[in-house]
């Protein structure tokens, strides 16, 4: 939890627990499969709604995943879920602070989840140039709105402040 002390306002355990629980009731969790690092899989979850990101990595027992961090979605991680994210939609989430507690026997489905990723991707190569720069254009447009309102927010809050 070291990003904890540097950024007070990631949420901890239980809270991310929740959110987690909450977007699962929701229909399901905006998740991508990086590219393997350290020889583990890997994937990112995203919870959007409350601007963060959690990175896992799946267990030795193909049981759990455990938590590396948890940092704030920024502009490069809206980018990354732009471009496709599968919709996890687990039986259940579990929090359990040591994998020695995690029940032998279940699986974390990382072999369903890692083939549906595969689908994706390949869906996005099939994909024609001609489309894949519409929407990259329209995510562009989209960047430039969010970019165009929150500068007009800022120049709000700086008049308010002037005359307060």
């Amino acid at each position: 939890m070291k990003k904890k002390q540097r950024n007070p306002l990631l949420p901890d355990e239980g809270t991310i627990l929740r959110h987690i629980q909450e977007m699962h009731r929701l229909g399901g969790i905006p998740a991508i499969v990086p590219a393997i690092a350290k020889g583990k899989n890997q994937l990112l979850l995203y919870i959007p709604s409350y601007s963060y990101h959690l990175l896992l990595y799946e267990s030795p027992q193909r049981d759990a995943y455990t938590v590396a961090y948890v940092d704030t979605l920024y502009l490069r991680e809206h980018e990354r879920l732009s471009q496709g994210a599968l919709l996890l939609q687990a039986q259940d989430w579990i929090l359990h602070r040591e994998l020695r507690t995690v029940p032998r026997g279940g699986t974390n489905s990382w072999h369903h989840i890692a083939q549906k990723w595969q689908i994706l991707e390949q869906q996005r190569q099939q994909t024609s140039p001609q489309l894949q720069q519409q929407a990259l254009s329209q995510a562009h447009k989209n960047y430039l709105d969010t970019l165009a309102d929150l500068i007009e927010v800022a120049h709000r809050l700086e008049a308010r402040k002037k005359t307060v």
